[in-house]
Order: structure tokens, then sequence, then C-alpha cells
């Protein structure tokens, strides 16, 4: 189930402003529109992309951590950052000179299972599990 998360217009550019909402799922669905009114009479409005969005992962063994890398187009988006070890994370923005403001929606899923991480760690236990068989059996055969 997808839940709004965010609905803000983003006034600042050619400088990063992070959003204070903690995220969790790794897909968030965005919408980036232009003002109807800009502040500013300038910029390409054919122009798609909008923005860069970096996420900025916490854990507690290795503290920040910036993500790659996602570019924002206008319009309705989903987004996706590679999370696999689902930390927390908020979202940095960099609005791209083009345009002095964005009007941002973001939803994130309350969903907390991610079948692509549940089957990669599947198979990393059952690797491990092949490692220590293997080990067990040369501890055996030495002895």
């Amino acid at each position: 189930m997808w839940q709004q998360v965010i609905n803000q217009r983003v006034l600042q550019y050619n400088t990063p402003f992070t959003f204070s909402h903690l995220f969790r799922s790794s897909i968030i669905t965005v919408n980036a529109a232009l003002n109807t009114d800009p502040a500013f009479p300038f910029g390409k409005r054919s122009y798609k992309l909008a923005a860069t969005l970096f996420p900025i992962f916490y854990s507690s063994e290795t503290g920040l951590n910036k993500g790659d890398p996602r570019r924002l187009y206008l319009g309705n988006r989903q987004i996706a950052f590679n999370n696999p070890f689902s930390y927390a994370y908020n979202i940095e923005i960099y609005i791209h000179l083009w345009t002095p403001q964005l009007d941002l929606t973001i939803w994130e899923s309350d969903e907390e299972v991610n079948i692509d991480t549940t089957i990669k760690l599947e198979r990393i236990q059952s690797s491990l599990n092949s490692i220590e068989t293997k080990i067990d059996n040369i501890n055996q055969t030495s002895t």
C-alpha cells in the first residue's frame, strides 16, 4: 500500500535540500511538477529533467553514506534506490538550474518485504551453508 509522505514545494536551486522524512522503502513514487506561475520567468518549460536525488543512508555500523544518484524527471515516476540491507534514509535533492522551484509529491510503500532482497539473502545463506559444509568435510578428512 502506498502512502503519501511528502507534499512540498521546493524553492531552492543549485544547492542541496534534504527532506526531513526518514524513508524505509527502497522504491518510492515521485510526482514532480512545475508551478504554473514560477517565481522567475526563465527556463525551458519543455525540458523534462528536473533534479537529481541522492539517498543518504543511516547505518549504526558505518554512519552516514551517500548512495548512487537518481535522475528525477517531470511527471509521475517510480524511483528505486539500491538498498539491499533496508537501511533508513533521507533524500537529498539538487534542483537543476533551469527551474527555480518544483512541486513534489512523494509516496512510499509500507511493505517491508522486498522480494529481491529476500532472494539475495537466501542465496547468500545457501552459499555460506555450502562453504561451512566444505570446511567441515576438509576438517573431517584431515583428522
